[in-house]
């Protein structure tokens, strides 16, 4: 379950970005994130999930860019700023995997919660991923396309009813003990959105104090391209998570938004925020 309250920094500062990717409403509310049947078989090489689900918790991953709540804050750093993937609803997943390196996903969502039919104006990614690893070092490579056939909504990236296609790659190599490096890049069709491409990349750095090896460094940067603009969207967000027991960690961010929107006239904006994250 899950309860929010406030419409976020997002609702203020106009972006494709997502500065705050954790879930808003203007007002109190507390609703059921996920609810789900999962079934696994053959030793757990092929897992099937249905129900109330987020597709993003299975597709387009990352391992150290793609969890708001103790990674990065923004959305651009979470998932790709493109992907196009529906909010939490019906749908499914299925992941076989083929080998100790090789997995396959086919998931759907519904793109229209309100619609009669659930496979209206649905939206489907198939994934393939790739481990590595160099001795203890481990490395993920994904490579997924998508279908999205949503609707347009009013001030939503989706401007046109056609079922878009999309693509994307995200990365995640582990160099040394401490430091891992991440990289996304995802593009749709520019005929059916606000925008049409966007990659970010960044690192992750364990202990950079000698003394707090379990403390987390994160700095990503990232750009959304949007059509017929001069100038384009980038985002800098940079943190350092604390330790302070195994149940809490505290972590305070820091994110600069040049050109918001991709307009060179509005001012570019530095945002601070604090978030706790309690584990219990």
């Amino acid at each position: 379950m899950e309860a929010t309250g406030g419409a976020g920094i997002d609702s203020h500062i106009g972006n494709y970005s997502i500065l705050n990717n954790l879930p808003m409403a203007p007002s109190d509310k507390v609703r059921f994130r996920t609810a789900w049947v999962e079934h696994m078989a053959f030793d757990d090489r092929l897992i099937i999930t249905v129900g109330k689900i987020g597709l993003t918790d299975y597709f387009d991953n990352n391992g150290i860019a793609n969890n708001e709540t103790g990674q990065f804050l923004a959305g651009a750093f979470v998932n790709s700023a493109v992907l196009g993937a529906p909010s939490n609803g019906p749908g499914m997943r299925v992941h076989a995997k083929l080998s100790d390196k090789i997995t396959v996903g086919v998931g759907y969502g519904s793109g229209d919660t309100d619609a009669d039919n659930i496979f209206d104006h649905g939206f489907g990614i198939v994934e393939m991923d790739f481990k590595q690893k160099t001795g203890e070092l481990e490395g993920n490579y994904r490579f997924y396309g998508s279908l999205d056939g949503a609707l347009p909504v009013a001030g939503g990236i989706k401007t046109s009813e056609k079922n878009a296609v999309g693509a994307g790659v995200s990365i995640d190599q582990q160099v040394t003990d401490q430091l891992t490096l991440f990289g996304r890049c995802g593009w749709h069709d520019d005929e059916a959105y606000v925008t049409h491409f966007a990659w970010s990349a960044g690192f992750q750095y364990a202990g950079l104090i000698p003394q707090r090896k379990d403390d987390l460094v994160g700095l990503g940067f990232g750009q959304v391209l949007i059509n017929d603009v001069a100038a384009q969207e980038k985002l800098l967000e940079a943190y350092y998570k604390v330790k302070v027991s195994d149940q809490m960690m505290i972590s305070p961010h820091f994110q600069y938004l040049i050109n918001p929107l991709g307009d060179k006239s509005v001012e570019n904006i530095f945002v601070t925020s604090l978030r706790a994250q309690l584990i219990f």
